[in-house]
């Protein structure tokens, strides 16, 4: 299978070009920071604010799935940057490349039949979204509840989901898969490049005594592990690939369009941070303060309180169990 992943540089991205260049022909996009040459792995740098450079990623290769990963996922950056955060966020210009490089029309032309115009098979899009879409009036957030984020971030995010209806749209016999991921948490970054997870966050927080780290006891949310994002993605091409051997249509495997994706513990960011402590073998009682939101410095960006995710669909539909925070840590701890 010929696999691109854009945003390859980023933290999720470099694990995905990592795990998925095993088994399978992948390319990546990046911005700024390509990373070491990887054996048969091609790169290809694209400006998701002009679009400069989708042309010679799709001229070059036919994909048989695009895993979209580039996003400004920092929500001050996005607050600080309203329309830069939407050109990053919103993947029109990988979109409507696309469709110019398979023969599509430019607007969707929507039928259950596959366009006569097509001059290849249409790539599976999986696209990672975020919980931030939605509000935190309660806990345990369906894929039916409706999407009300607080803060620019999440705008641009739901922004982007509307962008695939719009023109990667499943009447079309186009195949698409949106993960609204939780706090995502692993190991360090395979190729070096850019910000580790909240749990190396944490380790670097609780080293000193005279310095505890804060950390609040009313912002929610269920933390994933990284490798399970990926374990889905595999899911996915396993899928795709058996679809195009019988008939080349969306797999009907997908019931669903859209799916939350977070582990099983819904935990606030004390909670997360008592786990790595105790991982660490630290004491907490010396090492940690725990506050509410109201008690710190109020930020640029509103943060949702509790963003916790029912993921059950996810689940039903591809099999997995995400690993349980405590299991996610020792992973992500290991040297």
């Amino acid at each position: 299978m010929k696999v691109l992943v854009t945003g390859g540089s980023g933290y999720v991205g470099q694990h995905l070009v990592k795990e998925l260049s095993e088994k399978h022909k992948v390319s990546y996009t990046y911005a700024n920071h390509p990373l070491c040459d990887i054996e048969n792995v091609e790169r290809y740098k694209v400006d998701f604010l002009t679009g400069e450079g989708f042309d010679e990623c799709f001229a070059n290769q036919k994909y048989d799935a695009i895993v979209n990963c580039a996003a400004l996922a920092q929500p001050i950056i996005c607050a600080e940057n309203p329309d830069t955060a939407r050109q990053l966020n919103v993947p029109r210009y990988l979109l409507t490349s696309l469709r110019k490089h398979l023969g599509l029309a430019s607007q969707p032309v929507l039928s259950s039949s596959p366009s006569p115009s097509r001059t290849s098979s249409p790539p599976l899009i999986i696209h990672l979204s975020t919980d931030q879409i939605y509000p935190d009036h309660h806990p345990l957030w369906t894929e039916e509840d409706k999407p009300e984020p607080v803060n620019v971030y999440g705008e641009t995010k739901l922004m982007a989901e509307s962008c695939l209806d719009e023109l990667w749209p499943r009447e079309e016999g186009l195949a698409c898969v949106i993960l609204r991921c939780s706090l995502i948490v692993g190991p360090p970054p395979p190729y070096g490049i850019g910000k580790s997870t909240f749990v190396q966050f944490i380790e670097k927080s609780t080293t000193s005594e005279e310095n505890p780290g804060v950390f609040l006891t009313d912002e929610y949310r269920n933390p994933v592990l990284v490798y399970d994002i990926v374990d889905v993605c595999r899911t996915l091409l396993e899928w795709r690939k058996k679809d195009e051997e019988e008939n080349g249509a969306p797999s009907k495997k997908l019931p669903y369009r859209v799916y939350n994706f977070g582990g099983p513990d819904r935990l606030n960011r004390y909670e997360m941070a008592l786990e790595v402590s105790r991982q660490l073998g630290r004491d907490p009682n010396k090492v940690l303060i725990a506050k509410t939101s109201d008690q710190i410095p109020p930020k640029c960006f509103k943060s949702p309180l509790d963003i916790s995710m029912d993921s059950s669909r996810l689940s039903e539909v591809f099999g997995i169990n995400p690993k349980s925070f405590a299991e996610a840590v020792s992973i992500s701890l290991k040297k």
